[in-house]
């Protein structure tokens, strides 16, 4: 029989072993040794860049769940609310004296972030707070809204990349922020980095930090989380400080350059979406590259590259030593009225970013062809095989139509291929962990593991890299932290989520050098 103790909030008695307190509710302390962070750190150490144990952050489901307002009645306060903003000067939930600029989309969109904010704020655990999440979804799409034109806000960060693309954060409120991505391997195939020679720089150069600005943007939608692609790491994020991914249109410093009416708002807006270039388009590029797993426009035709398999050797043939064979699962649908022709070997390529081409692998065993034609208003499927070195990376494939314009499409380095097959990586993984990558300048070689655990929802992949060994942890899709273990008492941090790094700072002390990035075990 389990030892009786003390609840310390309300005096009960309860199991020792008991997780949560039966008359309170409250949730026991675990001791310093049962604390996820400990946990990450010492399975590290003790198993060689193995994912930690379970945590005690799991929040209790309480049976006297308080019951949320619906969408509904949500969405009816929005529109109630957005009414009565556009009447009140500086009302609502805009940034001081320009509150009476904001169009009424604008204003019932902060609406609804702001009124589920407040929601998550009152949940009691993570099943409410999940909730929250996914009405604020619904309450997004019932609103509608792709696009802003003419919403006002304040430019909070402004910059460049490496190659000299702009990125910006547009501060709407204390608790929403529109923006760019600011690298280019997460922004691959979005394009919502600025390019230079582009007028919307131009009007970029002449503002700064805290700058009052009008402006228009494209939203990045049909993000399952969220309805509107948002970039925070941690569902509290997300929900109480969210920013919004965005394709920046136009900005202004002008206020006063605004729409007479909405009946003109509307009419830009349609202007918009008719101008609007697809998503495979980027801002003044010659070159366009189109994601892995999207769908790009190839002259008639319309191209995914659905997935990729690596094989070791075929029925007739095998690889050469230190090669693999590299095979993309391809759909090809002709919408148009008239059959097109198709050529593997002639339309259809493998290279790398030094512009090195690989040859097809015509031994290899395949599903499918893509050769002949595609009928009018049908599609094609099959794959397509190369010969490429293990350690290739970088790589994208080209479809050249017969007139020619070539289309390229971002696919998986071998590793990421690795990943994705053995592991189940995701997509938006991939693309998550390559951005750090390359900021750490860290060469993975080889997936060799997965774990998952319930620290926070996270997943951990383990690779092998020519530093050693090397591990990435995610929240849902995101790298939290990206670390190597540099001995069996020091782990060498070379990217921490900031909300972690400072839980961390605060749990380890003296024992997490912020300056060197290097945690000691305690």
């Amino acid at each position: 029989m389990a030892k009786l103790i003390k609840c310390k909030i309300c005096d009960a008695e309860i199991a020792s072993n008991a997780k949560a307190c039966p008359q309170c509710g409250a949730k026991k302390k675990k001791p310093f040794h049962k604390k996820w962070w400990f946990w990450v750190i010492v399975v590290i150490i003790g198993l060689g860049i193995i994912s930690s144990t379970a945590s005690g952050n799991d929040k209790s489901a309480s049976s006297n769940n308080k019951s949320a307002p619906s969408n509904s009645n949500i969405s009816s306060s929005n529109s109630e609310n957005a009414a009565s903003n556009n009447k009140q000067s500086g009302s609502g939930s805009g940034s001081g004296s320009n509150a009476e600029l904001r169009p009424s989309d604008q204003i019932a969109f902060e609406e609804i972030i702001l009124a589920y904010k407040k929601k998550f704020g009152e949940a009691k655990n993570e099943l409410q707070e999940s909730v929250s999440r996914k009405e604020r979804k619904e309450a997004l799409e019932q609103l509608g809204i792709t696009r802003a034109v003419n919403w006002v806000g304040t430019i909070d960060t402004l910059g460049t990349n490496s190659d000299g693309k702009a990125y910006v954060k547009i501060k709407i409120n204390s608790s929403l922020s529109l923006g760019t991505w600011n690298n280019a391997l997460s922004d691959l195939g979005l394009n919502t980095l600025i390019n230079m020679d582009s007028q919307l720089y131009s009007k970029l150069i002449e503002l700064s930090k805290g700058a009052k600005i009008r402006f228009s943007c494209d939203f990045i939608t049909n993000n399952k989380d969220d309805y509107l692609q948002e970039k925070s790491v941690t569902i509290r994020g997300a929900m109480t400080n969210a920013e919004f991914l965005m394709v920046l249109r136009d900005i202004t410093s002008d206020l006063q350059a605004v729409l007479e009416d909405n009946g003109n708002s509307q009419v830009q807006s349609e202007s918009m979406k008719e101008d609007k270039p697809q998503q495979s388009s980027s801002q003044g590029d010659t070159k366009s590259t189109v994601r892995f797993g999207d769908t790009g426009s190839v002259d008639k035709l319309e191209l995914t590259v659905n997935s990729v398999r690596l094989a070791s050797s075929g029925t007739l043939d095998k690889p050469k030593e230190g090669n693999v064979f590299y095979i993309l699962d391809v759909t090809i649908n002709n919408p148009t009225s008239k059959a097109e022709p198709l050529s593997s070997l002639l339309q259809m390529s493998l290279e790398d970013n030094n512009g090195y081409s690989f040859d097809q692998a015509i031994f290899a065993d395949t599903s499918g062809s893509l050769d002949g034609e595609v009928g009018e208003g049908r599609k094609k499927s099959g794959e397509v095989a190369f010969e490429v070195p293990k350690s290739a990376t970088g790589l994208e494939f080209k479809f050249s139509p017969i007139l020619g314009g070539s289309t390229y499409f971002d696919v998986p380095s071998v590793w990421e291929a690795e990943a994705i097959n053995d592991f189940n990586m995701t997509h938006q993984q991939m693309y998550s962990l390559r951005a750090i990558v390359a900021e750490t300048e860290v060469e993975i070689t080889k997936a060799t593991e997965v774990k998952k655990s319930n620290i926070m929802g996270n997943v951990a992949f383990n690779f092998d890299s020519k530093v050693g060994k090397v591990q990435a942890q995610f929240i849902e899709e995101n790298v939290i932290i990206f670390i190597r273990l540099l001995d069996d008492k020091n782990i060498q941090v070379y990217y921490i989520n900031e909300d972690i790094k400072a839980e961390l700072k605060k749990e380890l002390g003296d024992n997490f050098n912020l300056d060197t990035m290097i945690i000691t075990m305690p």
